[in-house]
């Protein structure tokens, strides 16, 4: 756990910045005789400086790995999570990323590449792929929240709500819209005030494990190639798996495993769902043996 940022969650909400301002003061006149006395030694008080406006704050960059999660209300078939990845720059900027819609070895490999624009806390952009062979693409919005320092946002598919059916591979529905949340690398997030049992996801012996959220029914595991996503390549996607949520470790398979060069960076992510929501979510980073 110490190597952990642990997360505490909160409702996702707008992040807003908030300006100082300050009011002068009036003059009256002094409409009286004047005095023939002489007018005493009165020192003004002692004024502090009137505060600054606060200007918006750039939020961090860096490699900031989490999940997309389909909506649960508008897709309530099959909401399934998966694997997302931006590369942010540490001034507002141009940034890319990627995204993976692959689960199954019968499916056509779907990576979807993420363009975007940062500036102060917000990240807006377009995403574009082939899921199984369909062109799709859409926009999405993120914000940053200091709180729990991640980004949080949406995305959303311009065709919308799809069925799609892999003869003897998989039967799935694309939803429309979904949400999505981005953390620094090393971290770990459990939904709930009372999270602290909760292991993060750790790996050795190409063995992965992590810990089981309370009312976790579905998981995703990923690998992603920390230098290939640094340098934008597609490539940077390694391995993406659904898992039910009872299994909570899994020996990379031999697949995998093979193609992980030895001395190089590497990222597992885990993240789990209940019926409606995020309960888990937690990344690491790795060197390659």
């Amino acid at each position: 756990m110490s190597n952990y940022t642990l997360i505490k969650p909160l409702l996702i909400t707008a992040s807003a910045c908030f300006f100082l301002t300050a009011c002068g003061g009036s003059n009256s006149s002094n409409t009286s005789t004047p005095s023939t006395m002489p007018e005493p030694n009165v020192q003004p008080p002692n004024v502090e400086p009137l505060p600054q406006p606060v200007e918006d704050k750039v939020a961090p960059g860096g490699l900031y790995l989490g999940y997309y999660q389909e909506s649960f209300t508008l897709n309530p078939e099959d909401p399934t999570p998966g694997i997302v990845y931006l590369n942010i720059p540490q001034a507002d900027g141009l940034f890319n990323g990627s995204m993976s819609f692959t689960y199954v070895g019968c499916q056509s490999e779907g990576i979807g590449n993420i363009t975007g624009t940062k500036v102060n806390t917000q990240l807006n952009g377009e995403w574009l792929g082939r899921v199984d062979g369909r062109p799709q693409n859409g926009d999405y919005q993120l914000t940053y929240d200091v709180e729990t320092q991640s980004y949080i946002g949406t995305y959303n598919v311009a065709a919308g709500k799809q069925h799609v059916v892999i003869q003897e591979c998989i039967e799935y529905w694309i939803a429309p819209e979904g949400e999505v949340r981005l953390f620094p690398l090393n971290t770990l997030y459990v939904q709930g005030e009372d999270n602290g049992s909760v292991s993060g996801v750790n790996i050795s012996n190409n063995i992965i494990g992590w810990g089981v959220a309370p009312d976790a029914e579905l998981t995703v595991v990923s690998v992603i190639s920390l230098e290939a996503a640094e340098q934008n390549l597609q490539s940077a996607m390694v391995w993406q798996e659904l898992l039910p949520a009872e299994i909570n470790s899994i020996t990379l398979p031999v697949a995998v495993s093979s193609v992980l060069v030895g001395g190089q960076r590497y990222a597992i992510s885990v993240t789990s769902v209940s019926q409606d929501s995020v309960v888990y979510s937690s990344n690491i980073e790795f060197i390659a043996n």
